[in-house]
C-alpha cells in the first residue's frame, strides 16, 4: 500500500455545504463531534464505518478529518482495502482551530450543515423490536425469526405498528346477510437456517423500548452508593482496535538495544580471541624455522586456529542478525513516533543491514533516514551532530570490512601457493583483520546507546564569582 496523501487545514475551504464534488468525513466520536465541526462535514464514527459504507460517495473527492489525523489515516487503510481514494487532513481538528477556521456548534449526532443527505438506514424487526445498522441481504430477524423492516426513523415506524391507521366507513345502500368468514390461518415467517452471525465484527444491540419497561417493584428510593465503573483506557465496544501497551514499541527498542550490546560484547571477545590464537600460531611458524617444533604442538595449533575462526564466524553471524533485529525495532518506533507509514518493508531493511558488502550502502541509508525523521521529530537533536555520528559509524565499518576482504585475498592465494612466506603474510592479515573487528565491536557498544542522543546541556555554575573594586 502507497504512502496516504495529506492535505493542510490552510487549502480547504471554510464550508463544505452544497459541494457536491467534495465531502469532508468526520470520523470522530459524538462527544468531540458535538464540540465543533466543520460546516457541511458528514460525521461517521469510525467504529461505525464499516457499516455504512453506503453514504460515502464514491464518486466524490473525499477528505477524512479526526481530532489529530490518527484515526483519518487507519480509516483511510481501511477504505484503499474497500476501493474508496480519499485525502487525510493533517493535523485534524487541532490544526483547523489552531489556524482560526469557523466552525459549528449543534446538530446532534448526525450530519452537519451538509444539505441534502439522507440519514443511514436501519434494519427493525416489529416483532421483538431490536434493531441494528442496514445490511443488504439481510431479511429475518436473527432473534425472532420475522421479517424486518428498512427503515430511516425508528420512533415514526413504531408509532406505526402500534397504531396503525384506521380504514374510512363507508355506507353501502343494502348489507346483505353474509356468514361470518372463517379467519384465515396464520403463518409464521420462515426462520432461516444456519449462522445468524454471518460477520465476526458484526453485534447486534437490543434497545427495548421506553413504554416496555417493567415498573420497579419494592420500595422505591434511595439504595445507597453504586460502583462506578473505572476504566485504565476509553472504552472501545464494536469495531474497534484493541488497546495496546502505551510504551510497548519503545520497550521492544530497548530490549533489542541492550541485546544488541550483549552480542557485540560477546563478538569483540571472541574476534580478539581469535586474533591472539592466529598471533600464537604466527610467532610458532617463524620458530620453526630456526628450530623444528614438536608436531603435538603444531597439531593442537592447528585446532585452536579452527575452534577460534568457528567462534569468530558464529559470533559474526550472530551480531549481524542482533544488529537487524534493532534497526527494524528503531525504525518502527520512529514512524510509529511521526504517526507515518514505514516507506521500506522489513524484508528489505533486513537486506540493506544484514547482506555483506550490501550493508556498506544499505546501513547508512537505513540508519540516515531513521535520523532524518528522528531530528524532524524531537527539536533537541542536533542534526549536524546526528549525522556526524553516522558517518563516524559507516566510515569504521567500511574500514572493516576492506581489512576483512584483504585477508579473504590474502588467504585464497595462500592456499593456492606452497611458499611459506605467502602462508604467513595471509596469517598476518587474518591477525590484523580479527584485531579490527574485535576493535569496531567493542567501539560499537559505546556509539550505539548514544547515537541518537540530544546534546547534553552546559551545566550552569550555583555560585559566580564577581570582582569588585
Amino acid at each position: 500500500m502507497g504512502d496516504i496523501t495529506q492535505v493542510p487545514v490552510t487549502d480547504l475551504p471554510d464550508d463544505f455545504t452544497g459541494t457536491a464534488e467534495a465531502v469532508i468525513l468526520d470520523v470522530r466520536e459524538p462527544d468531540e463531534w458535538a464540540n465543533g465541526y466543520i460546516r457541511g462535514a458528514v460525521h461517521i464514527p469510525m467504529a461505525e464505518i464499516p457499516g455504512r459504507l453506503g453514504e460515502i460517495d464514491p464518486d466524490a473527492d473525499l477528505y477524512v478529518v479526526c481530532r489529530s489525523s490518527g484515526r483519518s489515516m487507519r480509516v483511510l487503510q481501511y477504505l484503499a482495502q474497500v476501493g474508496y481514494d480519499g485525502i487525510c487532513v493533517r493535523g485534524g481538528m487541532l490544526a483547523w482551530q489552531e489556524h482560526g477556521k469557523p466552525v459549528e456548534f449543534g446538530g446532534g449526532n448526525g450530519q452537519g450543515n451538509g444539505g441534502g443527505r439522507r440519514r443511514p438506514m436501519i434494519d427493525l424487526c416489529p416483532r421483538c423490536r431490536i434493531q441494528a445498522p442496514h445490511r443488504p441481504g439481510r431479511e429475518h430477524c436473527p432473534r425472532c425469526g420475522g421479517p424486518l423492516s428498512v427503515v430511516d426513523d425508528v420512533a415514526h415506524a413504531m408509532a406505526a405498528t402500534a397504531h396503525p391507521a384506521a380504514p374510512a366507513p363507508t355506507h353501502p345502500a343494502a348489507p346483505a346477510p353474509t356468514r361470518p368468514a372463517a379467519p384465515a390461518p396464520t403463518r409464521r415467517a420462515p426462520v432461516p437456517t444456519g449462522r445468524f452471525y454471518r460477520g465476526r465484527n458484526v453485534r447486534w444491540v437490543a434497545r427495548r423500548p421506553p413504554e416496555a419497561i417493567p415498573v420497579r417493584r419494592g420500595p422505591s428510593g434511595s439504595r445507597g452508593p453504586r460502583l462506578i465503573p473505572r476504566y485504565v483506557y476509553i472504552p472501545t465496544w464494536g469495531l474497534r482496535d484493541e488497546p495496546v501497551k502505551p510504551d510497548a514499541t519503545h520497550d521492544r527498542i530497548e530490549t533489542s538495544r541492550a541485546r544488541l550490546l550483549f552480542v557485540l560484547v560477546v563478538a569483540g571477545t571472541a574476534l580478539a580471541a581469535s586474533a591472539v590464537i592466529h598471533l600464537v600460531r604466527y610467532l610458532l611458524l617463524a620458530v620453526n624455522r630456526i628450530q623444528p617444533l614438536p608436531a603435538p604442538l603444531i597439531v593442537v595449533s592447528d585446532w585452536l586456529i579452527i575452534f577460534g575462526g568457528v567462534a569468530a564466524f558464529l559470533a559474526y553471524v550472530w551480531a549481524t542478525l542482533a544488529f537487524m533485529r534493532w534497526v527494524m525495532d528503531l525504525r518502527a518506533g520512529t514512524y510509529e513516533d511521526a504517526r507515518l507509514l514505514d516507506p521500506r518493508r522489513p524484508v528489505w531493511v533486513g537486506v540493506l543491514v544484514g547482506v555483506p558488502l550490501v550493508n556498506l550502502i544499505g546501513a547508512p541509508l537505513v540508519l540516515g533516514e531513521v535520523a532524518a525523521r528522528r531530528v524532524a521529530h524531537d527539536p533537541s537533536l542536533d542534526a549536524e551532530r546526528v549525522g556526524r555520528r553516522v558517518r563516524r559509524l559507516w566510515v569504521a565499518w567500511v574500514i572493516v570490512n576492506v581489512t576483512a576482504v584483504l585477508a579473504l585475498i590474502a588467504r585464497a592465494v595462500a592456499w593456492g601457493s606452497d611458499s611459506v612466506q605467502t602462508g604467513a603474510n595471509a596469517l598476518a592479515m587474518v591477525i590484523i583483520s580479527a584485531a579490527v573487528s574485535a576493535a569496531f565491536a567493542f567501539w560499537l557498544t559505546r556509539r550505539v546507546p548514544v547515537l541518537f542522543d540530544a546534546v547534553t546541556a552546559v551545566p550552569v555554575p550555583k555560585r559566580r564569582w564577581v570582582a569588585v573594586g
